[in-house]
């Protein structure tokens, strides 16, 4: 145990853990997102997936687990380098000069609040039902469908009440019916 506290202590350590971590984190997103690129296989499929996974909570509470856990050790990895590197040069540089450093890397920690910000929003969104006003559990489809059909929903900017906006319903039953008929007429065959 004592080799694990001495490579967690070195700065090595905690970019190693940011680096695995940043990884396990990239793996999620890529799953994630083949699992919900489901959507466009329409209703079926992609409440089928959601209710796979939570038929599975050994995988489902095992994956979120993991997560979460990755999440913390990145942050917390993230909080000390910051202080090691203000510690490091706790007086400013007189003529600040980026020699190497790019404008990504520079706002690094701003980037991941953002992000942090971001996954509390969207787990409130689809996953708990919290910010969205018409959210159905396990109805991952009509929540994605209703959820992005509204543009201050979508981009969480004014709050205004759905209540006043069209269902989701006439929405998608105007479009069907605004679609030219493929089928022939009967008088015409």
């Amino acid at each position: 145990m004592g080799w694990a506290l001495n490579f967690w202590n070195s700065t090595i350590g905690k970019k190693a853990v940011m680096a695995v971590t940043g990884l396990v984190g990239l793996g999620f997103v890529l799953v994630h997102m083949l699992g919900n690129l489901q959507v466009y296989l329409g209703a079926e499929k992609l409440n089928g997936y959601a209710q796979a996974l939570h038929a599975n909570a050994a995988i489902l509470w095992g994956a979120r687990t993991v997560l979460l856990l990755a999440i913390l050790g990145h942050v917390l990895a993230a909080v000390e380098l910051q202080g090691v590197k203000n510690a490091a040069r706790p007086v400013r540089y007189q003529k600040p000069a980026v020699i190497q450093a790019t404008p990504a890397s520079r706002t690094m920690i701003v980037s991941g609040l953002l992000l942090l910000a971001f996954i509390f929003y969207h787990l409130s969104h689809l996953t708990w039902g919290g910010t969205h006003p018409q959210f159905v559990p396990m109805d991952a489809y009509g929540n994605v469908v209703r959820g992005f059909s509204s543009p201050d929903t979508a981009v969480n900017s004014t709050g205004k009440s759905q209540s006043s906006r069209p269902s989701i319903d006439s929405i998608m039953n105007s479009r069907i019916a605004s679609r030219p008929s493929t089928r022939p007429h009967a008088g015409s065959m």
